[in-house]
Order: C-alpha cells, then structure tokens, then sequence
C-alpha cells in the first residue's frame, strides 16, 4: 500500500499458483484442529506433512526418456541407466514414458519401436506392474500411429 496524501492507493499482486493450490490449501486448513495445533507448538507438528508425503509416496513419479537418434546400443545404456536410478529409490511408483519414435525416418523398420519394448520387458519384468504395447505393433494399415509407450515401474 502506498500512501498518496490522504487517499491509500493499492498496488494490485498477482501470484502464478500451481493449478492444485486451492484444494491442497483447502486439504490443509480441513486437518488443522487444536490437537494439530497443539502438537505443532511442541514442535511435533506431523499430520498434514505426513499425509502429504503419503499421497506423493502413493502417486506415481512421472518420467520420460527420448530414445530419438539413438542406437539400439544407446537406448539400452540409457534405459539401464534411468531404471537403476528409479529403482534406488525404494517403495516408489514411477510412471514412465519411454519415447522411441515410430522409425520412419529409419532406413529399416524402426529398430527402436520394435525393440526397445522387448528389451525393457526381458530385464525390469519384476519390477513392471503396468506396459503398453509395443509402439511397433500399434499401426494402421502398415504405418506406424504411436511412437511410444507407457510403463508403471514399482521399486
């Protein structure tokens, strides 16, 4: 507020919110009461951080790769390299789109989109609750419509 004479004159604020704010403002003004207050003046405040880390432990990370230009080789060296990654990360649920191209600019059959599934299948089996088809086997009339696949990844 800035003050001109005797009028006040109000400068008007904009704030860029993510486009969940009101509701997990909501979620958090719900789940205080005066035992949550009370515990949080001890300094054992943990009901709605503990909710909240629950819900994102529950909600799966999401991740992509883009295999685009790369080798069969290439691929596998990056897939590996996520997979190990994520799986490090214990008890999490990962959502993963990995993004192969529908080989149409390849001189072959796209390589990636007929292999790259196969491959990610035969070494994180285990450890896949959820997969797409493969983007090789999803065509219309011979020509290839998806470039990808999705995959929910459980560590």
């Amino acid at each position: 507020m800035h003050e001109v004479g005797q009028r006040s004159v109000y400068a008007p604020v904009r704030f860029d919110l993510e486009p969940d704010a009101e509701d997990i403002f909501l979620e958090a003004i719900e789940n205080i009461s005066a035992k949550s207050i009370a515990e949080k003046k001890k300094g054992h405040h943990e009901t709605g951080e503990r909710s909240r880390a629950q819900k994102s432990k529950d909600t799966p990370a999401e991740t992509s790769i883009d295999l685009h230009g790369c080798t069969l080789d290439e691929a596998k060296q990056k897939i590996d390299s996520l997979f190990q990654q994520l799986l490090r990360l214990s008890g999490r649920t990962h959502r993963i789109r990995i993004i192969t191209g529908k080989g149409i600019h390849s001189r072959s059959t796209g390589v990636l989109a007929s292999e790259v599934h196969g491959y990610v299948l035969s070494q994180y089996r285990k450890h896949i609750s959820e997969i797409q088809e493969s983007p090789h086997s999803v065509k219309v009339g011979g020509i290839p419509i998806r470039g990808h696949f999705d995959l929910i990844l459980r560590s």
